[in-house]
């Protein structure tokens, strides 16, 4: 009866230790299987430091850089004419060698490589990679690298599958041919001038303490924002305008001037090397704006001449480089001092309104009191 218990307690043991073997390894099966899924298994945003595109003829090569390592985008393509020279008086164009990288597109690639992943095999004749755009002539080349230069992986992406939003593509070095889900093609291009930030300037709209317009036609507007203090008062900021006049200001247009001010960007990099400083309107410039933040930071934009719907514009703060952008983005820059204006509140008159409005009324005042008699 004992023997009898004890290889009861023996059997239900062995049972056990089986169980767990086949269950552990399920999961360590499972982790390399989908791992094996992944075009870029030994990808990580760590480690990628490098990401190249070449599609046609197309060639975008993003790399990390600097003490923040921040991404450019190190092919040599952006074509400016930079701010005046201080030798020689004379504009003249350069071929930026590194240019920062739009981080937002930049996230998009870094999330989809490591996304990335083999759905289902259509094809492992190389015969047919030109039929489905994943060859050397036709597909998008993407390949990354790591801080030692080790490629973390390579894969060419053709044309659209027969779901709008999975592309066929294959791996460097391999014949296999994959349908790929996740919208591949709309984070990952080798159009170089798609990858550079096109910010003008960024900065914190809310840190913005004072806003002053320089209008070649109508002279300047300087205006401040007042906070309550304590600032736990519950009141809100009020902006005033402190010059050519003093008055209330309409903090609603002003907040809008400068939030459309703080994230201003431009729609091409010009390049034209005949230009000149006068033609572009910096000479002279129609308009110039300035925000001073409250750690007393100044950032700048300088509006320049008309250049057929657009207008040249530069930041001070990247000298090498002359935007355009759409005279209709622009056109709030310029709003002059009545628009500014809180015509609401008290004592937001000119002087010169203000005595005049005050003269009417006692006229006003005046002829009813004849006529009472």
């Amino acid at each position: 009866m004992m023997k009898l218990k004890k290889l009861i307690v023996l059997a239900i043991i062995f049972l056990i230790s089986v169980a767990a073997i086949v269950t552990m390894n399920r999961l360590q099966n499972r982790k390399p299987l989908a791992q094996s899924l992944l075009f870029f298994p030994d990808f990580s945003e760590a480690k990628c430091s490098e990401m190249l595109f070449v599609e046609r003829t197309d060639t975008a090569r993003l790399k990390r850089k600097g003490m923040d390592m921040a991404w450019y985008l190190v092919t040599p393509c952006i074509s400016a004419v930079h701010a005046v020279s201080p030798v020689g008086g004379k504009t003249g164009q350069v071929i930026l060698p590194g240019y920062p990288a739009d981080t937002t597109e930049v996230r998009k690639a870094l999330e989809t490589l490591k996304a990335m992943k083999r759905e289902e095999l259509v094809s492992r004749n190389p015969l047919k990679q030109a039929g489905f755009e994943v060859d050397t002539a036709e597909g998008l080349f993407v390949e990354c690298q790591d801080t030692a230069s080790k490629s973390l992986g390579g894969v060419y992406i053709g044309k659209v599958g027969a779901r709008w939003d999975t592309y066929y593509v294959r791996a460097k070095g391999s014949n296999d041919v994959y349908l790929s889900g996740g919208s591949i093609r709309f984070a990952l291009f080798a159009n170089p001038k798609r990858w550079a930030d096109k910010s003008i300037m960024k900065f914190d709209q809310k840190l913005v303490s004072r806003l002053k317009i320089s209008s070649s036609d109508s002279g300047t507007i300087e205006l401040a924002r007042n906070t309550p203090s304590p600032a736990d008062t519950g009141k809100k900021d009020r902006w005033e305008i402190i010059s050519p006049v003093k008055a209330p200001a309409n903090g609603e247009r002003v907040n809008l001037l400068v939030a459309n001010l703080a994230n201003l960007n431009t729609v091409e990099f010009e390049g034209n090397t005949s230009l000149s400083e006068e033609a572009m309107g910096f000479v002279r410039p129609p308009i110039k704006l300035c925000v001073t933040l409250k750690n007393g930071v100044t950032k700048t934009v300088i509006v320049g001449k008309d250049k057929v719907a657009m207008k040249w514009v530069r930041n001070p703060e990247k000298p090498l480089v002359t935007f355009t952008v759409y005279s209709y983005t622009l056109a709030a820059f310029n709003p002059g001092l009545a628009y500014l204006m809180d015509t609401t509140a008290t004592g937001a008159q000119s002087p010169v309104e203000a005595a005049k409005s005050a003269l009417e009324k006692d006229i006003k005042k005046a002829i009813e009191k004849k006529k009472q008699y």
